[in-house]
């Protein structure tokens, strides 16, 4: 019986600390992501995305779909940049709301905000950005993202 419990114990805590490993590998993914859009390198950003990865977001045509989903949004977002004659400022990560590791999948929640002009005039948003991510070899990407404005 001791020895038994002793097993349990060791496995939940070594479960335990796996879990927080990857809830901080997670992040870091969505850390990396920000780090270079503001760079200026949104195809950088892409490239940590799957193949088979889905963007849901306010800018239309709202849905980009796999092959290649994530360079899709990059290509509609500078679009609409060159468009709007928009710069764009700091994307900055606020408090993350929830996350769930499951095995090999990850659910990311958490607050945002960004600012930009556009025209020539001040602009921001606040919202939700949400994330479905899968690890594969080793490595956590994005599976798909959504935003939420606020």
């Amino acid at each position: 019986m001791k020895r038994t419990l002793g097993i349990l114990i060791c496995c939940f805590g070594f479960s335990g600390t796996t879990l927080a490993s990857d809830q901080s590998d997670v992040l870091a993914v969505v850390h990396s992501w920000v780090k270079a859009f503001n760079a200026g390198d949104p195809k950088s950003a892409a490239a940590l995305c799957t193949d088979d990865a889905v963007v849901i977001d306010v800018l239309a045509p709202y849905r980009w779909t796999a092959p290649g989903a994530c360079g899709a949004w990059v290509e509609a977002f500078g679009a609409w940049i060159k468009e709007n004659e928009a710069v764009l400022g700091k994307t900055r990560l606020g408090k993350v709301r929830y996350v769930e590791v499951t095995g090999q999948h990850a659910y990311l929640d958490v607050a945002a905000s960004f600012t930009m002009t556009v025209k020539g005039k001040p602009a921001s948003g606040r919202g939700t950005w949400t994330f479905a991510m899968r690890k594969s070899g080793g490595h956590w990407q994005i599976e798909g993202w959504s935003w939420a404005q606020q």
